[in-house]
């Protein structure tokens, strides 16, 4: 069994980093989470 580790993307707003979730996200073995608004 394959152990992976979490990766989280993180940075200053607009500047790109759900643009870069988005792309990440398309790849069928990853699932992107979004930013939570409180």
């Amino acid at each position: 069994m394959d152990m992976f580790s979490p990766m989280f993307i993180g940075g200053a707003g607009r500047s790109g980093t759900t643009l870069l979730v988005d792309l990440i996200g398309l790849h069928p073995n990853i699932s992107p989470v979004y930013e939570l608004i409180l």
